[in-house]
């Protein structure tokens, strides 16, 4: 190999190294969709600030009846859940008009986190996503089901409307030494 081909193969490398570093410059986002179904005191929503990684961030639920157990469902997709599309209306199980917006299956990559919520209604949880570059870009979806319903519901659960998130870099982060970012 001559030294000209050696040059170019680093510098060719080293703008490969510069632009995976600065992955750090994607902006993230969070936006709710889908519905929610109504609950024995209203209807909860879902809602977060944008999600950045290594910044605190939190969701929150609000309109929950109070001191209520639930699951925060964090998920890869919001298609499908095996042979089903989603939004799935879950009336088949006994609760018309709550419908599951998000794949929870552990095995699609979903994880959950049993929480519940507070004496006011609402539930938050304070999360953060890793500093690294790798979580920049990462898409995730969320849904929350509350374990109370209204009078004459069979299945006893409330959905919410569905999350979307996209973290994004850090106002603050800077790109490893070496990087230059456009």
């Amino acid at each position: 190999m001559s030294i000209h081909s050696t040059v170019r193969t680093l510098v060719a490398a080293s703008a490969a190294i510069a632009s995976l570093t600065c992955l750090g410059t994607a902006q993230g986002s969070y936006q709710t969709y889908r519905q929610s179904c109504a609950g024995s005191v209203g209807t909860p929503q879902l809602s977060a600030g944008v999600p950045f990684a290594g910044v605190v961030w939190n969701l929150s639920v609000t309109g929950l009846a109070p001191n209520r157990s639930g699951t925060l469902f964090f998920a890869l997709r919001d298609d499908s859940l095996g042979a089903f599309s989603l939004p799935l209306d879950l009336a088949f199980l006994g609760a018309p008009l709550c419908y599951l917006n998000v794949n929870s299956d552990p095995g699609a990559g979903a994880f959950s986190l049993s929480t519940g919520s507070d004496p006011a209604g609402q539930m938050v949880v304070t999360f953060t996503f890793p500093n690294v570059p790798g979580v920049i870009g990462f898409t995730f979806f969320n849904q929350y089901v509350s374990l109370e319903a209204p009078p004459g519901r069979v299945l006893p659960i409330t959905t919410t409307n569905a999350g979307r998130g996209v973290v994004g870099a850090a106002l603050h982060r800077q790109p490893f030494a070496g990087a230059v970012c456009r």
